[in-house]
């Protein structure tokens, strides 16, 4: 090799060091400083979580104050993942945690409703070490099991009347959603001290009817 060709592939090759190196300092300075902005923006976006938190509907009574319709809180058992993504071993898990009970699993519903106070306790540990269900308390319309009541009370779909006295009052009853937003971690899950409510929901108000149950005998009015 001739002398003067070693000191040449030298100089090349710092050289070559020296554009990386530099095109790794550039690119640095881009993400950290003049993009920086723009990547906080987009892992935001990409953890961030919008939360929509529904009013409370509002009773109705008869003019003695005694309830005819009202809420009832309950809590739910829903998937984190899709049906087709939640393993056999994770079902037979929920099924030994929750014997006797129902359990389907099926996009965007329950796999259980109404769980006791005995049955939350029995999942919460699970549910923090990352198993992917969720408890979601929701709040189910109640009726007194009056033949009056239940003729004319009608029904609700997402909190909104579609029929009878919940259609009749529904603008008075349903109330305002409220918004928060949450931080998700890797797993999907909520970042603890994330929680930010930036509106507060507003519950419905009850409506008082001008009749006295006590004085209706099946479907008709005492005279």
């Amino acid at each position: 090799m001739p002398e003067n060709l070693f000191p040449k592939r030298l100089y090349h090759l710092s050289l070559l060091f020296l554009l990386c190196f530099s095109a790794v300092v550039l690119r640095a300075l881009q993400v950290g400083w003049i993009e920086q902005e723009k990547y906080l923006q987009t892992g935001q976006k990409i953890s961030l979580h919008h939360v929509t938190l529904p009013p409370r509907r509002g009773e109705i009574k008869d003019q003695n104050n005694v309830k005819l319709v009202w809420n009832e809180r309950q809590f739910d058992l829903f998937l984190l993942r899709t049906p087709e993504n939640f393993s056999q071993s994770r079902r037979n898990r929920l099924k030994t945690l929750l014997p006797g009970r129902s359990l389907r699993f099926e996009k965007n519903q329950p796999v259980c409703q109404r769980l006791t106070a005995a049955e939350i306790t029995q999942l919460e540990p699970l549910i923090k070490r990352g198993f992917p269900v969720r408890i979601r308390p929701t709040l189910l319309r109640q009726k007194l099991n009056h033949p009056y009541v239940l003729a004319r009370a009608g029904k609700v779909t997402r909190n909104r009347g579609n029929s009878g006295w919940e259609a009749q009052y529904d603008k008075i009853l349903s109330g305002t959603p409220g918004l928060a937003r949450v931080t998700l971690d890797r797993r999907r899950n909520w970042m603890p001290g994330s929680w930010d409510l930036y509106k507060a929901p507003v519950h419905g108000k009850d409506v008082v009817l001008d009749l006295d149950i006590k004085s209706i005998q099946g479907d008709k009015v005492k005279k």
